[in-house]
């Protein structure tokens, strides 16, 4: 549920801030990989309450700052990163430096990052929203049919091959 957060920074400001690597972000924020947020605190708190905003369809673990990283929570800002190895199963964004380490890189979230640039909040929240929601019904009809009795390989091909467009 759209909380509209109170210290909402916008998109447009964030990609200035990080100019690549943010479908990195918002690919780890949807399938659940641990996003750490490193720099300026005034600035981390802030954009933190706005990446939260990039998961409509799950509830977060979000800690807008520590000064020791803790392990737990899909967002986290800190300046205690040294030990930590960005990787497919950690993502790093230094706001400092303007750059993300580790993570994947998806045409998909890339699109949808260039679209919500230009958004404010609400309507960020709402196109993510309809995106992730096609997504999942894509998948949830995927499965049933499956395992259903009639095997509807076409159909299954179709939505397959339109969801693999879709987050490549």
């Amino acid at each position: 549920m759209f909380d509209g957060s109170r210290e909402f920074i916008s998109f447009d400001l964030i990609s200035r801030i990080v100019p690549e690597g943010l479908d990195k972000v918002l690919y780890g924020i949807v399938i659940g990989i641990p996003v750490v947020v490193v720099g300026n605190r005034n600035l981390a708190e802030p954009m933190i309450h706005t990446l939260h905003l990039l998961s409509p369809t799950r509830i977060l673990e979000v800690k807008p700052w520590s000064f020791k990283y803790e392990h737990g929570y899909d967002i986290i800002g800190t300046n205690d990163y040294e030990d930590l190895m960005p990787s497919n199963t950690l993502i790093i964004v230094n706001i400092d430096e303007g750059v993300v380490f580790g993570g994947r890189s998806s045409v998909y979230f890339e699109d949808l990052i260039k679209q919500i640039s230009c958004l404010n909040a609400m309507e960020a929240f709402n196109l993510l929203r309809t995106e992730l929601d096609w997504i999942f019904q894509s998948l949830e009809s995927l499965s049933i049919r499956s395992l259903s009795k009639d095997n509807l390989s076409l159909e299954k091909q179709m939505i397959l091959f339109e969801l693999l467009k879709r987050i490549h």
